[in-house]
């Protein structure tokens, strides 16, 4: 732990300090090596590391900026935790959605799986910065491809998990919801890139509540719809006519409605009554997956 710090210091300040670029990445990825263990230690010496590490997160060495992306990660808990709260959060949280913005995808990967642990620590104290927040990370949809697109779709769900009903003012639904319509609406119903998407999907309707009542319908039954074909193929699949599908349409729609349920209450029951939602359950609850029985006896709670 910290006993490690006065052999360690030394070779750290000389690193980071280097002119030569891969000698300061290597002394930024130990600098993020030791924060677990040595956070006691090291903590007097964050107020003048922290903003030194934001500013390199515009260094011009794509590697440079990545690991930086990685070791603030690290800090996250500690710069929530600094009074005043917004001291070394605005700056990092202007910076890191620039490099959510990165030409170099490493970068982007780096820089928004940051991000995703950010806003597990930050919770609502981001909610004053959800504006610019959802701008930057709704315009890397026109940028990210399949790869970064699942860690976008995770810092848009983990987001909506920690600001929670925040989310639902009009200016920011009207931000948040297009972007993410129009993929749905792309998306065939065999297209295992629907999974991300429904779990991002699942958090939002939770946090938007009512807000999320004019995508509520649509969503519902592509739900509903997604159960029933796979539930189908899975009876067909018994008799060797097709290949077993993937019950991870089952388990994934489950959760969505789930968390419409939970956002939305009552306002659903007018959907769920007009629809063979019961029965659909039924199966689902004697599935032979675990986890379809698993979502199944958590919709029905």
């Amino acid at each position: 732990n910290d006993a490690i710090l006065p052999t360690l210091l030394p070779l750290l300040q000389e690193r980071l300090a280097s002119a030569e670029w891969e000698l300061r990445e290597s002394g930024i990825l130990a600098l993020g090596a030791i924060a677990e263990g040595c956070m006691d230690g090291i903590a007097v010496y964050l107020p003048q590391l922290m903003p030194w590490l934001i500013q390199t997160l515009n260094d011009p060495k794509p590697l440079v900026r990545s690991i930086t992306c990685w070791t603030l990660s690290r800090y996250v808990r500690w710069v929530v935790e600094q009074e005043p709260n917004d001291l070394y959060l605005r700056p990092l949280i202007e910076e890191l959605l620039k490099r959510v913005l990165d030409h170099n995808k490493k970068v982007q990967e780096a820089a928004c799986s940051a991000f995703a642990t950010l806003e597990e620590e930050a919770h609502e104290l981001l909610s004053p910065y959800l504006e610019p927040i959802l701008k930057s990370l709704l315009f890397a949809f026109s940028k990210y491809q399949a790869k970064n697109l699942l860690i976008l779709y995770d810092a848009i769900g983990t987001l909506a998990d920690a600001v929670g009903s925040d989310l639902s003012r009009p200016e920011y639904v009207a931000i948040l919801m297009p972007p993410l319509v129009e993929r749905w609406q792309t998306l065939r119903d065999d297209d295992k890139a629907l999974f991300p998407l429904l779990e991002c999907f699942t958090s939002i309707a939770q946090a938007l509540g009512l807000a999320f009542q004019p995508y509520a319908a649509p969503v519902f039954a592509r739900c509903l719809r997604l159960m029933e074909a796979a539930l189908r193929a899975d009876h067909e699949a018994q008799s060797g006519a097709v290949e077993p599908p993937d019950k991870e349409f089952v388990v994934c729609s489950l959760d969505l409605v789930s968390g419409m349920l939970e956002g939305m209450g009552s306002a659903l029951e007018s959907l769920v009554g007009a629809s063979n939602l019961p029965q659909l359950l039924l199966h689902c609850m004697r599935d032979s997956a675990p986890d379809v029985r698993q979502s199944a006896f958590a919709l029905v709670g």
